[in-house]
């Protein structure tokens, strides 16, 4: 989630699949291939072999979302620097005590301190973040999301959008209440959160 990057490389390999996360797979390897300047045609083909060698299928348009990666100037992030302070660790404990919650408060504010804008905005896509953290969805947006924005740590920001239920890729945009100060002694090395979680929590 935030190496970005790698985390096209892993699926791209077959590693840290989920079927319910078929679409957001197939958007970053798809981004993935643009970046290393490949064409619409060349980038089929890729998505259309993985398919096959790993069974993971796309039931949806893909060239669809071909032309949504392509129309998207964002590149895709790197190995963006992130640290974790023991300020920010103080305060989650001050906040939650559930072992989810505290994973899910430290893995957004690491996804916001990589992403979010300078009035500490971001979208975020919670399916993506239940993959990443290997947790089940469900529970992560009815107890652990929720938990966050009633305890003040984010806020859900109004987009003005509606939901649209055919949405495969929906985001959500939160805003922080917490600041996101990019100092510390963790640095978090490639995209494992849960490490700097067991060393704390």
């Amino acid at each position: 989630m935030i190496n970005e990057r790698l985390e096209a490389r892993q699926f791209i390999e077959g590693n840290n699949l989920n079927k319910r996360c078929v679409y957001h797979i197939c958007y970053i390897m798809a981004k993935y291939y643009r970046d290393d300047g490949l064409s619409h045609e060349a980038i089929r083909e890729r998505l259309k072999e993985w398919e096959g060698k790993y069974g993971y299928y796309f039931e949806f348009d893909v060239n669809k979302v071909i032309y949504n990666v392509m129309d998207s100037r964002t590149p895709l992030r790197g190995d963006v620097p992130v640290f974790i302070n023991t300020t920010d660790i103080e305060e989650i404990r001050k906040r939650f005590d559930s072992k989810n919650t505290r994973l899910l408060a430290l893995a957004l504010l690491a996804y916001g301190k990589a992403c979010a804008n300078k009035y500490g905005d971001c979208n975020v896509s919670l399916l993506g973040v239940a993959n990443w953290l290997h947790v089940d969805y469900s529970n992560l947006v009815n107890r652990s999301f929720k938990e966050l924005i009633d305890f003040g740590y984010i806020a859900r920001v109004d987009t003005k959008k509606k939901w649209i239920k055919s949405s495969r890729n929906q985001v959500t945009r939160i805003h922080f209440n917490v600041p996101l100060v990019n100092t510390g002694d963790n640095r978090v090395m490639d995209n494992n959160i849960v490490r700097i979680f067991n060393e704390y929590f």
